[in-house]
């Protein structure tokens, strides 16, 4: 199983997104993501977004083809 974590901001806030990507790059940074058992992917607010609908249409197609339903 596993699990992410993503952090969203307002449209435009270019320079936050910049100071959060340069503090996931640092291998410090990063070592304690992967001690945790978590894979930094910091970019653009598009790669995230990229991520989340791709996980969503394989999660979904597991959900119908297992007839997974909500109690």
């Amino acid at each position: 199983m596993s699990g992410s974590w993503t952090i969203a901001a307002a449209a435009g806030v270019r320079k936050l997104n910049g100071e959060i990507v340069q503090m996931l790059g640092k291998p410090e940074s990063k070592a304690r993501f992967a001690h945790a058992g978590s894979e930094v992917i910091a970019g653009t607010p598009a790669q995230p977004a990229a991520v989340m609908k791709a996980d969503s249409a394989t999660m979904g197609g597991l959900v119908q083809r297992l007839n997974i339903r909500v109690s």
